[in-house]
């Protein structure tokens, strides 16, 4: 494959699909900024819980009715379910545990 020249590559990261901006001379793409959601230490165990033992529906479950609680998306509270002292998430769980695949 031949290499891209440099000025087109700059030409394609500076277009309207995405926007950039120079910070002390290097080239940044704007990244869209997340939205952090606060769960209790309750709420984080029960989704880690669920997670680790393969209890899809309870986890999904959980998901919804916190996202819905807090006004924002499922995936912004997979992203702030972590165990403080681990740093493990609910896809560290359930993977870990062997449950990666499509549900039965």
């Amino acid at each position: 494959m031949p290499a891209a020249k440099s000025g087109s590559l700059k030409r394609f990261i500076a277009s309207p699909k995405f926007p950039t901006r120079r910070v002390s001379g290097n080239l940044f793409t704007k990244m869209p900024s997340a939205t952090v959601t606060s769960l209790s230490e309750d709420e984080v165990d029960d989704l880690l819980y669920f997670a680790r033992v393969g209890d899809l529906q309870e986890l999904l479950s959980s998901l919804e009715a916190f996202a819905k609680s807090a006004s924002t998306t499922q995936a912004s509270i997979v992203s702030a379910a972590v165990d403080e002292q681990s740093g493990n998430g609910i896809l560290h769980m359930a993977s870990a545990n062997g449950h990666i695949g499509k549900p039965a």
